[in-house]
């Protein structure tokens, strides 16, 4: 979960580097589709370090009916969902942000700078369910 400064309430004022969710600023990404079936998310402009990569999002959906999903695409690829809490899931399957199409790596880039055009990649988590995500400064 990412925690950020309330507008209006940081002493740093404008200077505040901790509002991009609120503010709306993010680095140029794409969606590619290679070999016919996979998605893959890319960097259209460089991404430094210090920067957050993209928020993600999509429905939250209860422990229970995670699993009740997960049997049911069990095989299949390309569905989407991270940890939300100790009990919920957000599920992006049908919707969501961009960064339900980061593929996992064991050596994501996703904590280093990204140049524009290299695939951006996280690492998921031992469970494969839950999303290493760059924290907030």
């Amino acid at each position: 979960m990412q925690i950020e400064c309330v507008a209006g309430n940081c002493s740093s004022g404008t200077k505040c580097s901790n509002q991009c969710m609120q503010d709306g600023t993010s680095p140029a990404l794409s969606v590619k589709k290679l070999l016919d079936i996979i998605m893959f998310l890319f960097a259209d402009e460089d991404i430094m370090t210090s920067s957050v990569v993209c928020k993600y999002t999509g429905d939250v959906i209860s422990g229970r009916e995670y699993r009740r999903w997960t049997k049911e695409l069990l095989g299949t690829a390309n569905y989407y969902e991270m940890n939300f809490g100790k009990t919920e899931v957000i599920d992006a399957r049908h919707h969501g942000s961009l960064a339900r199409f980061a593929n996992h790596s064991c050596r994501p880039n996703c904590v280093k700078d990204i140049h524009a055009g290299e695939e951006v990649t996280v690492k998921y988590g031992a469970d494969s369910k839950r999303l290493d995500v760059r924290p907030a400064h």
